[in-house]
């Protein structure tokens, strides 16, 4: 079944809290006495997305597009908020991680060293913005660090969000070009493949059969719109 896009509906994002769960197995007390924690890989997303109340036009296309989920069968689309990491999508966040000052990004060009603009009043024009991260070196699934190239990566931090073939990773440190994060890869990443920071994606299905309905009838109301979904892995 296709994957469908939620973006598609124009909904207002109110709140969104995507957690990792999973992760441990404890086997009770060993031999002396104390607990035994073993670790495992098996943590998974979940989310939760609150969207605004909508005008009726809107809330008649909400439904429709519960109706092609058909509860857990479909798969969705959802744009993670990368809030924190300079992103295209944001032009100013960028001209700022680059060093530019407020009343350069404001006026649209970058002075000369002492401050002054051209005498026509004008100033040099901004470098283009940079395309997404590539991969430089491949990598297998289940690893934790990818090396990456392109602009895009002196932006990255600890906490920032990227996504690849709609599987999304949270980093936990930068180093060198060199991206460590969690959870492990799902899939493999090959030399080039794009790695999505600007506007990171995940696919997911809703956590009950009957959550979109749930949601439609709260939002029938005039109340946000909360969705509750868990990471899918078939693609």
């Amino acid at each position: 079944m296709a994957t469908l896009d939620i973006a598609e509906l124009g909904l207002q994002v109110v709140h969104q809290n995507f957690k990792l769960i999973g992760g441990e197995v404890s086997y009770g007390q060993g031999l002396n006495g104390r607990e035994q924690i073993v670790g495992t890989e098996n943590r998974t997303w979940v989310g939760e997305i609150s969207y605004a109340s909508t005008d009726f036009a809107t809330h008649r296309k909400v439904r429709a597009f519960g109706d092609q989920i058909r509860g857990r069968v479909g798969k969705i689309r959802i744009p993670v908020c990368n809030k924190g990491t300079p992103r295209p999508s944001y032009p100013h966040t960028v001209y700022e991680a680059r060093g530019f000052s407020r009343e350069e990004i404001a006026k649209g060009y970058e002075f000369f060293s002492d401050g002054t603009e051209f005498t026509d009043g004008k100033g040099f024009a901004f470098a283009p913005l940079p395309g997404p991260p590539t991969a430089s070196l491949s990598a297998k699934s289940g690893e934790q660090s990818l090396h990456l190239g392109g602009e895009m990566v002196g932006f990255l931090s600890a906490g920032s969000y990227f996504s690849i073939g709609g599987f999304l990773y949270r980093i936990c440190a930068v180093r060198d070009a060199v991206v460590t994060f969690n959870p492990p890869l799902r899939e493999a990443v090959n030399i080039g493949a794009e790695v999505q920071t600007d506007i990171p994606e995940i696919i997911v299905r809703l956590q009950k059969a009957d959550g979109w309905e749930a949601a439609c009838d709260h939002i029938n109301r005039g109340r946000p719109m909360q969705i509750d979904v868990v990471e899918a892995f078939d693609r």
